[in-house]
C-alpha cells in the first residue's frame, strides 16, 4: 500500500487508488514467524483501529522487533519484555495475539471482519467511523440535525420545497417519483418506513435455513444419553467413536479466559471432562478456537483417535470447513490440522 506514481491512469485505477487511505485505516499485520514486522510504526496492535505498540516512557530501542518479544522454546510471549518497553494497556493486548507452534509468515489482513477478509460493508462501516486522529469540525450557525431527526421520528408532512430546504441539496429524479405518489402535501415518510420493514422481513425470511431432521430412528440405531435432569434422550449415531462437546467463556471485562470440554464414548466408558482457566484471548471467537485446540491435543493425551468434536459456535464450523477463509484464525487452524494429522 505504498504510494504509486502514474502519469495518466485510467479511471479504474483512480477509483482503486482513491481508496487506499480507506483501506490503510483498516490493515494490521499478524503475527507470524517472521522478522518483518517494526514495533513502533507497523500496525499490529489490534486496537479500535489498528496501531503500533505504545510506550511506557522508557527509551525506544529503534531495532526492537516481534521475535525480541517471544519465546519459541515456549511459544509464548515474554512477559519481562513487555513490562520494560510498553504501557500496561498494551502489555494486556499483547499477551491475547496467538502465537503458533508452526513456522508461518507475518501477513496483512483486515481488522473490521471476524474473518480477517475484506468486504465492501465492513470498508462503508470504517469510512462512517471516526479515525484515530480525525480532526473535530467546529460548526457555526444554526444545527438542524434535531429537525431533521424529528421530521423522521414524527413522520411529518411537509412540502417538497421544505424538504429540499432541510436537507440543502436537489431531489434526485427518482427521489421526485417517490414524492408524486402523494398529492398535495407530500407524506412519503410513512411509505419508506413500510418499505423498510417489507426488505427487512424478506432479509431475515432468506436467513433461516431448512434443516430436516428425521423424527423416527430405527430402535437398533438409538443411542441413550443421560442429561443433566435425569431424563433419557434419544439422539441419532451420526458419528462413530467418541464424542467431545466444547465450549469456550470469555468476558472483555475479566483478565482470564475459560476453556471446558466433556467426552462421551460409545464404547459405554465412563465420560470424562476437563476444564481450563486461561489468559484471556482477543475475542469470544478466540476462545472457542482455542477450545477446540486444547480439547483435541487432550484427547491425544488419553490416546483417543476417533473423536468427533460438537460445538454451539457456528462460526468455529464454518472455520474448520474452510480454513482459507478465514487468514485471522490461520495461527490456530494450522495447530488444529497439524493435531487432527
Amino acid at each position: 500500500m505504498e504510494p504509486i506514481k502514474s502519469y495518466s491512469p485510467s479511471y479504474g485505477w483512480r477509483s482503486i487508488i482513491s481508496a487506499r487511505s480507506l483501506v490503510n485505516r483498516g490493515l494490521i499485520k499478524r503475527v507470524g514467524s517472521e522478522d518483518t514486522i517494526s514495533v513502533w510504526s507497523d500496525p499490529w496492535i489490534p486496537s479500535q483501529f489498528p496501531r503500533p505498540a505504545s510506550s511506557n516512557g522508557s527509551p525506544l530501542d529503534p531495532f526492537l522487533r516481534i521475535q525480541d518479544l517471544v519465546d519459541r522454546q515456549n511459544n509464548s510471549w515474554r512477559t519481562e519484555v513487555l513490562q520494560e518497553h510498553f504501557a500496561s494497556e498494551d502489555i494486556q493486548v499483547i499477551r491475547a495475539i496467538p502465537v503458533g507452534n508452526r513456522p508461518s509468515g507475518d501477513v496483512i489482513g483486515w481488522h473490521f471482519t471476524k474473518n480477517g477478509k475484506y468486504t465492501v460493508k465492513s470498508g462503508y462501516q470504517v469510512a462512517r467511523m471516526a479515525g484515530p486522529r480525525s480532526p473535530v469540525l467546529t460548526v457555526y450557525g444554526p444545527d438542524i440535525l434535531p429537525l431533521v431527526a424529528k421530521v423522521w421520528r414524527e413522520s411529518i408532512v411537509m412540502p417538497a420545497a421544505l424538504v429540499v430546504a432541510i436537507y440543502g441539496k436537489l431531489l434526485t429524479t427518482s427521489s421526485l417519483n417517490v414524492l408524486r405518489l402523494a398529492k398535495g402535501p407530500i407524506g412519503f415518510l410513512p411509505m419508506v418506513v413500510q418499505v423498510a420493514r417489507d426488505e427487512a422481513r424478506i432479509w431475515h425470511d432468506a436467513q433461516i435455513e431448512e434443516v430436516d431432521i428425521p423424527l423416527v430412528l430405527p430402535v437398533d440405531r438409538q443411542q441413550r444419553v443421560s442429561g443433566v435432569t435425569g431424563r433419557n434422550v434419544q439422539l441419532p449415531p451420526l458419528l462413530a467413536g467418541s464424542r467431545c462437546f466444547i465450549d469456550g467463556s470469555w468476558k472483555d471485562s475479566d483478565i482470564y479466559a475459560g476453556l471446558g470440554w466433556f467426552c462421551q464414548s460409545a464404547m459405554e466408558a465412563p465420560p470424562i471432562m476437563g476444564a481450563s482457566n486461561r489468559y484471556r484471548s482477543l475475542s469470544p471467537l478466540h476462545a472457542e478456537v482455542e477450545a477446540l485446540v486444547w480439547a483435541m491435543r487432550c484427547m491425544i493425551g488419553h490416546n483417543f483417535r476417533d473423536v468427533s468434536f460438537l460445538t454451539d459456535c457456528s462460526d468455529l464450523v464454518k472455520m474448520v470447513s474452510s480454513p482459507q477463509d478465514w487468514p485471522a484464525f490461520s495461527v490456530y487452524l494450522d495447530d488444529i490440522f497439524t493435531d487432527r494429522e
